[in-house]
């Protein structure tokens, strides 16, 4: 099913096909209620066949996820150059257990513990500080479309840059260890396209690292999970293995598909969220004992898709 036929039922059900201002809300309804759903549980259907795989370099512990990484899983983590298992903990519990950790007095090995600690806007974490830039691939993109970058300056202050974008003529944002990076047309400014905050793609880079991160036109900023090993590194070469479930991406496009079996409880999530916005119910937690359609989705979710009966008791032949 694609988001337009749902976007069309749903504006049949609450009668109000053939009004642009309330598909307008109903697209971005559509995408709250993606999420909502996401986000309650750790879902079968978008783990990915592929894990991620990334190469450790000594000195280095904490390694950039992909964008559309949403959560580890299975607990485990895989270096298949020994081979052996990184058992995942709380940051909390990596401080208790090693308290030097992240510090000079930490002694470099063979990581065997893993955490996913908070998040960053960049592709590539770099360890100094580089002379930055921003730069697009549309030349329309111009002082309507504003830049953000926030990170460590060389006295490893906190410092928040922001500026103009010059189309395809590269910006000097100035010199950090970028955290996070994000862009918006100014708020005058109509998107030329519907959810878009630039025409093309911008791109931040290092003048040592290269391309550290690069925002689609439909991206405003990202947010990718840290994943910390300890103890740091002590030689590089080694291959972790990932296993994920995939982050959808907020919906653009009419075409965009609908995740299989979903339609229902997407339905219902947004003709909840609807009455609360047009006053019909109190507020949305007045309404989370009544979504049967997502209890259903969960209960299909949770069945036994594998064909082989279950067992209550030990095998004894």
């Amino acid at each position: 099913m694609s988001r337009r036929e749902l976007l069309d039922d749903f504006l049949a059900f609450v009668t109000e096909s053939g009004d642009d201002l309330s598909r307008d809300i109903a697209e971005r309804l559509y995408n709250r209620a993606l999420m909502t759903i996401w986000r309650k549980h750790p879902w079968r259907q978008f783990r990915m066949p592929q894990p991620f795989t990334f190469t450790v370099t000594a000195g280095q512990r904490s390694y950039a996820l992909p964008r559309h990484f949403g959560r580890i899983a299975g607990g485990k983590i895989r270096n298949i150059t020994v081979p052996c298992d990184l058992v995942g903990m709380e940051p909390e519990m990596v401080e208790t257990l090693h308290p030097e950790a992240g510090t000079d007095e930490e002694v470099a090995g063979r990581p065997d513990i893993y955490t996913v600690s908070g998040t960053c806007g960049v592709d590539t974490i770099v360890s100094t500080p580089e002379a930055l830039t921003v730069v697009s691939t549309d030349a329309t993109d111009l002082s309507t479309v504003r830049w953000a970058v926030q990170g460590y300056d060389a006295n490893f202050r906190w410092q928040r840059i922001e500026g103009a974008m010059t189309g395809t003529v590269a910006v000097n944002v100035g010199t950090l260890i970028p955290w996070t990076f994000s862009k918006a047309y100014t708020e005058a400014t109509t998107p030329p396209r519907e959810l878009t905050s630039s025409a093309g793609t911008v791109t931040l880079s290092g003048a040592t690292s290269g391309v550290l991160q690069q925002l689609f036109n439909y991206e405003s900023a990202v947010e990718q999970q840290v994943l910390t090993l300890y103890p740091i590194p002590n030689a590089s070469g080694d291959t972790m293995v990932v296993p994920y479930l995939r982050r959808p991406v907020r919906s653009l496009y009419d075409a965009d598909v609908v995740p299989m079996d979903w339609s229902e409880a997407i339905f219902e999530e947004m003709v909840i969220q609807w009455r609360v916005n047009q006053g019909e119910m109190p507020a949305d937690s007045a309404s989370n004992a009544m979504r049967p359609k997502f209890l259903d989705l969960l209960a299909f979710e949770n069945g036994n898709r594998f064909g082989y009966p279950g067992r209550t008791r030990p095998f004894i032949g």
